[in-house]
């Protein structure tokens, strides 16, 4: 199994969901995976 867990480099609550597609699009700040909290 993987532990995906570890590929998760950003987390944002569903307000700013927005702001993280934009985030994984752009590859900034070192972003692997950003989870949308809901």
């Amino acid at each position: 199994m993987v532990n995906v867990r570890a590929l998760i480099t950003h987390r944002f609550p569903l307000e700013r969901a927005a702001e993280a597609f934009e985030l994984v699009v752009s590859l900034q700040d070192g972003v692997v995976k950003a989870m949308i909290e809901v």
